[in-house]
């Protein structure tokens, strides 16, 4: 839906939100972009392996892990960290890139997803911005929420949605 949200906003529309009639090519659109996303993950999925490769074996043994350990786990989590960044601002480039072609493969072209990214920082920067404190306030009203059926079933999965789409 936002891929298609995205097209009509590109195409100018007057009303941008799409219809949701076209069930098929709405899961289509998102199962590419979430597979090119993926692909883009891969260094912070192999990172975070790499991390628990290191300190798993010994913390399961119930031994305190080496120094090396330790120290190894802390870079990898900072290139976690770092790669995560920039995977946030690399992930808007990657919806307009392909609402813009409709194809897999242009997803691809680094140079390109970079330019976009590099074009729409501040915007890029600012939606990240705005996300994060949205996403705050809608859990944390869910949380507070809680007690009722209203803020795990209506409160967040709404908010979210909302987020998303906004």
């Amino acid at each position: 839906y936002q891929i298609a949200l995205i097209r009509n906003v590109i195409n100018g529309e007057e009303r941008p939100l799409p219809e949701w009639t076209d069930w098929g090519q709405l899961f289509i659109d998102g199962v590419i972009v979430a597979v090119s996303v993926l692909v883009y993950a891969i260094p912070i999925i192999l990172f975070t392996i790499s991390s628990l490769a290191l300190i798993l074996p010994a913390s399961l043994e119930g031994n305190d892990p080496g120094g090396g350990a330790i120290a190894g786990t802390a870079v990898l989590s900072c290139l976690v960290v770092l790669f995560a960044i920039a995977l946030a601002f690399i992930t808007p480039a990657l919806f307009i890139q392909y609402a813009r072609t409709g194809e897999f493969g242009p997803l691809f072209k680094v140079g390109e997803i970079f330019a976009i990214a590099r074009h729409n920082f501040v915007d890029i920067l600012l939606v990240i911005v705005v996300m994060a404190v949205a996403s705050f306030v809608v859990n944390l009203v869910g949380s507070i929420s809680v007690i009722t059926i209203c803020g795990p079933l209506v409160v967040i999965p709404a908010g979210t949605a909302w987020i998303m789409y906004a």
